[in-house]
């Protein structure tokens, strides 16, 4: 099989994304620095597609970075947490030494999402993002040995060790 490379820039990153996670028929892994999950433009729901696939009986885990990350007064990576959790998802947060600043998602046996965008509103209302999608089963393998590699050291989320340093500060963008 060639592998099918589409480049995507901005906004357009959710929109395929949206589409990919849709379509899924299997599983979904995901290893993101940040996922907020709240949305200002109601047009974009990932958390509701997120959802969707578990509802689908797909098998969805995530890794999300324990870093100390702060919106305004919310802290994104917990509540994302809390609600795949509660969605079906098995989720588990890197802390330690070095922070999880990767943003990979698995689809099925031959999608790989990977770039600087994160799942959150400024990667498509102020920041500049490049990522890419990547159909190709031999990719897929190589990043799914690396994700298990990444939930071997994760742990389960604890809301009482989960952040204890000083939260880094983001700019609230409405």
């Amino acid at each position: 099989m060639i592998p099918t490379l589409k480049l995507l820039p901005d906004a357009s990153y959710h929109a395929e994304l949206h589409a990919r996670l849709t379509a899924a028929r299997r599983r979904v892994y995901v290893s993101m620095f940040l996922f907020s999950p709240r949305w200002y433009d109601k047009t974009i729901n990932l958390m509701a597609d997120f959802t969707a696939a578990s509802q689908r009986g797909l098998q969805c885990r995530m890794v999300l970075s324990a870093a100390p990350i702060k919106i305004g007064k919310r802290r994104p990576n917990q509540e994302a947490a809390q609600r795949l959790l509660n969605a079906g998802w098995q989720v588990k947060v890197m802390a330690g030494n070095r922070t999880l600043h990767e943003k990979l998602i698995l689809i099925d046996d031959a999608i790989v999402l990977f770039g600087s965008h994160n799942l959150a509103w400024t990667s498509i209302s102020t920041n500049f993002e490049l990522s890419v999608c990547i159909e190709d089963p031999d990719l897929n393998r190589q990043a799914e040995a690396l994700f298990w590699q990444r939930w071997k050291l994760a742990s389960d989320p604890d809301p009482n060790t989960w952040e204890l340093v000083t939260p880094l500060d983001l700019p609230f963008v409405p």
